[in-house]
């Protein structure tokens, strides 16, 4: 069955969203699926609960804070290597977003650097209320994932002063990792450490040759 998607303005709401993140690329989230593929240029909306993650061996974990005058919180991030419930059979990266009580502003977005066009990657949420789950998740041609939390459906919330993401999961076929930035957003913008895929040798070549190349059209 359709996770509150079989309404015009869900269709509506959607296209507008996509139009301006610059996708290409527009996924309709259905419940009960494990998680949703995200190849680059493309988003997920509304984003379905998954199944979480299951086995496997938590190999790096941290619990970062990050401030500002109107908000301030914490960043848990872990990559997991041996997830069953990862189809790509690579490791996995979950994010859990906090706000303090004792900031003034709700959180409407997570970007996370790092996850390039090299990697497969499938997205979903899991927990349960009061935790916050996101409407929507979006993968650029830069490497950007971005989960977005907003009321412009009902059921969906921004995150609060004192309350929590549901735990975000990045699926991926990559088989190692490293330290990058995430950016946390009201509509103000702080970074905090975070994690994600290093391409395989072969890959990060490509990307490498991507980039000379655009460099030397450049300068022609």
């Amino acid at each position: 069955m359709a996770s509150l998607v079989a309404s015009s303005r869900v269709g509506a709401v959607g296209v507008g969203v996509f139009a301006v993140l610059g996708l290409t690329h527009l996924t309709v989230g259905t419940s009960g699926a494990s998680a949703s593929p995200l190849p680059p240029s493309s988003s997920v909306f509304p984003l379905p609960v998954g199944i979480g993650t299951s086995g496997g061996v938590v190999i790096a974990s941290q619990t970062l804070a990050f401030s500002t005058s109107l908000y301030s919180g914490t960043l848990t991030s872990q990559v997991i290597s041996g997830d069953t419930n990862n189809p790509h059979g690579g490791l996995t990266f979950t994010f859990l977003l906090s706000n303090d009580a004792s900031s003034s502003s709700s959180l409407n977005r997570l970007t996370l650097n790092g996850f390039t066009s090299g990697f497969s990657v499938d997205a979903s949420w899991f927990g349960s209320s009061p935790s916050v789950a996101p409407i929507a998740v979006d993968r650029n041609t830069t490497g950007v994932v971005g989960f977005s939390f907003n009321t412009i459906l009902p059921g969906f919330l921004r995150i609060a002063p004192g309350t929590s993401s549901t735990l975000l999961i990045l699926q991926t076929n990559s088989t190692t990792y490293f330290n990058t930035l995430a950016s946390v957003i009201d509509g103000r913008v702080t970074q905090v450490g975070s994690f994600a895929p290093v391409p395989t040798p072969g890959v990060a070549s490509l990307l490498g040759l991507g980039g000379v190349l655009a460099v030397r059209r450049r300068r022609r």
